[in-house]
Order: C-alpha cells, then structure tokens, then sequence
C-alpha cells in the first residue's frame, strides 16, 4: 500500500518507541505525531504485542556461550535499511518495505532478549484491584507502562465460555481508548495481555464489558 507522499511517517522511529528505546525528547515528538497520524498509530498498535513478550525472554534457555545473531540477519536489516534509503529519495516509499525494516529490527531485539537475557530490563509491574467483579468471577491483573501506553495482564475464571468480552481504559479526562478484547473460557483459568494507546499516568479507570456491554471488572487507579 503506498503511504501519502505529502505526509512524512516516521516509521523509523516506531520499532525503538515500542520498545522504550527513544529517548525523551524523541519520544515526546512521535507521540505528538501519533495524536493525528491514523497510519502511525495502526504500526504502534501491530507492534506493540510484539514488544509485549520481550520481558518474557527465558533466562534458561542459555547455553554457557555468548549468544549473537546470525550473519544473514545483519545483512538482511542492513540491506533493506539500503533499499529504502533509495526508496525515499526516489519519493517512491512503501508503506510495506518500513513495515519489514520494524519486524526484521524487532526480531533482532527478540534475538537479543531470548539469547542475551541480561541486556533486557526488568519491566516493573503494578497490581491492580478491581473494585467491581462480577459474581461468580475470579480476576487477578497487572499494569505496565510503555512509553506508548498501557499494557494489562489479566488472569481470570468464571467468564462465559465463548462469550467476547472488551477491555477499555478510561482517560482522566473522560475519553476512552479500547485496549483489546478475548474469549471467556468459564471455569478454565484464561491468561490474556491487552494494549492500549493511553499512557499510565493518563488512565483513571479500567472497566472489561461483557458480551451485554455491562461492566463485569473495574478498576480505579491512583
């Protein structure tokens, strides 16, 4: 699909902004491209789950050697880094050619943060409490904050088997910004993660409606 070419995307940026790699002023600067870029903010959104099981990289998994990618996966970042340098300058870009530069730039990182455990931080979690609960339901959750919104870990029983349920995060200002939904698996624990476009410190509430559009879980957060 071929981008606007009167609008510059910065799709460059958006691998290392999942990831927390920018640094302030840079990421202050995309996120105010983010406020009126759709096309931006849908890359954010594909690549955020990818970013999300980053922490997840299994220390046991080493073996007692240093650990570094293959050859061919430097030449192939480098080589399509190269081919849409062209592209730019010729004004040809493609939205799928940035696209592929951001997935081989995070299976790099995923290459590091499986196989070279200590190069990946620790990412801090907050517990949350959940004010309303449905009856018959049993829900435990955890926050973390991105420097491109919020992510939730949930683990859950008792919710309709097959039914969809939807979790959205409530702005302080009142606005709310869908964060993902999943499938009740009723009395089998469910273990889901969902992301949102909301930064921590912006996000007041946490509601998960079920199938009826009534809230089953809420959350006030300080």
């Amino acid at each position: 699909m071929m981008v606007d070419s009167q609008h510059e995307h910065p799709q460059e940026l958006i691998g290392a902004f999942v990831v927390g790699q920018l640094d302030e002023r840079e990421a202050a600067g995309l996120r105010a491209h983010l406020e009126g870029c759709p096309v931006c903010r849908a890359d954010v959104a594909e690549l955020a789950p990818v970013a999300a099981v980053l922490p997840l990289a299994d220390p046991a998994l080493l073996d007692s050697e240093p650990a570094f990618p293959p050859d061919r996966l430097e030449r192939r970042i480098l080589a399509r880094v190269r081919a849409e340098r062209r592209s730019r300058q010729r004004g040809r870009w493609l939205r799928w050619s940035a696209a592929g530069a951001l997935a081989a730039g995070l299976a790099a990182i995923l290459w590091f943060a499986v196989l070279v455990p200590e190069r990946a931080p620790q990412v801090p979690r907050e517990a949350i409490a959940f004010s309303l609960v449905q009856a018959g339901v049993d829900a435990q959750a955890t926050l973390v904050a991105h420097t491109w919104g919020t992510e939730m870990n949930l683990t859950a029983t008792g919710l309709q088997h097959g039914r969809r349920y939807t979790v959205v995060l409530v702005a302080t200002d009142g606005r709310r910004v869908q964060a993902g939904s999943f499938i009740g698996t009723a009395g089998q624990p469910l273990k889901c993660n969902v992301n949102g476009a909301l930064l921590r410190k912006d996000t007041a509430e946490i509601v998960v409606t079920g199938p009826d559009q009534r809230p089953v879980l809420r959350a006030e957060l300080a």
